[in-house]
């Protein structure tokens, strides 16, 4: 015999369920359950998504100030919203430290696909989306692809060859207060998750879509998940596509992966895969990232129970040694 578990929010999406379909639907049952998620982790710090009190992160990746960025980009982040409030979620990270320079979306939160859109629309022609699809172009290919009176082509026409140019000298030759914003879009969630969100992408943005740009990392991603199952599978997948070395890391990699092509400074780039790693302690709850004030020892823990049974074991032995004396 089963039984189904009744509850209000059951009732709530079989209602919905009777009522709507297609999109409309997928956005009254994920706002449904990123306000119950909301609810459920209040204890979250806002910023980090991390416990506020027991294991927020956020004074070890504060934000840049907005003079210490040079270049005008503005990552646009439409994450999934199973990905929203998870401590192990790295774009996070992008609006935490680049306040002024990022707008997250949540991929099912009622508006916000109108909100993305908004945004897309300001300028259509510097607005680019990272996402290893076939036909997808390079940064190179992209910038030399924009219209002759685009700053950012002009900019490239400088450099043409030269990959590792810093944004300081770039500049030189195009003041940012020349360069228009650049707005990119980055997918955030499970590799499963990221592809559907680009197939509502190509279906529901207006043309003309903004143009796909892969990225070809060199390193191996520092990204916790990359060590993990979901990473070889994700990993398995692409290597069977048309463009086998174009997605190997996380959203933050990539983007900051992006920053330097275009010549951002070192200090940006490396601080944003910095954040990664000290995310990554924290979810491993490494003494590096623990708050001044200490944490508390778990009790239900798996290590708190081995903890346990070792002690008791060697209180056990030593009642067995002293009988025996």
């Amino acid at each position: 015999l089963m039984w189904t578990m009744w509850s209000p929010q059951v009732a709530d999406r079989r209602k919905l369920r009777q009522t709507y379909e297609g999109m409309e639907l997928f956005e009254k049952v994920a706002s449904l359950a990123i306000e119950e998620k909301e609810q459920s982790r209040s204890n979250r710090c806002p910023s980090c998504w991390h416990d506020a009190v027991l294991r927020c992160v956020c004074p070890l990746i504060p934000p840049f100030a907005t003079e210490t960025v040079l270049l005008p980009i503005r990552v646009l982040i439409m994450m999934h919203h199973r990905e929203y409030l998870s401590a192990g979620d790295d774009a996070k990270l992008l609006v935490r430290m680049l306040p002024d320079n990022s707008k997250l979306f949540v991929f099912g939160r009622e508006g916000d696909w109108k909100l993305f859109e908004e945004e897309c629309a300001i300028d259509p022609v510097h607005t680019l989306t990272l996402w290893p699809t076939e036909g997808a172009w390079t940064m190179h290919e992209y910038l030399n692809r924009l219209p002759d009176d685009s700053p950012w082509k002009q900019q490239r026409r400088h450099h043409p060859k030269d990959t590792t140019t810093t944004a300081t000298s770039t500049t030189k030759e195009q003041p940012e207060s020349c360069l228009p914003v650049l707005r990119v879009i980055v997918l955030d969630g499970v590799y499963a998750h990221a592809r559907n969100m680009f197939k509502a992408m190509k279906k529901r943005l207006p043309q003309p879509q903004p143009p796909y740009i892969a990225l070809h990392p060199d390193t191996v991603s520092v990204y916790h998940r990359a060590q993990k199952n979901y990473g070889v599978s994700s990993r398995t997948t692409v290597l069977r596509s048309k463009d086998p070395k174009a997605l190997h890391i996380c959203t933050v990699e990539a983007y900051a992966l992006l920053l330097k092509e275009l010549g951002e400074s070192k200090r940006i780039t490396d601080g944003l895969v910095a954040a990664v790693r000290v995310n990554n302690d924290a979810l491993l709850h490494s003494i590096r990232v623990r708050p001044e004030s200490g944490m508390p020892t778990s009790k239900s823990s798996g290590a708190a129970r081995r903890r346990r049974r070792k002690k008791e074991a060697e209180q056990a032995q030593k009642v067995a040694n002293e009988t025996k004396s």
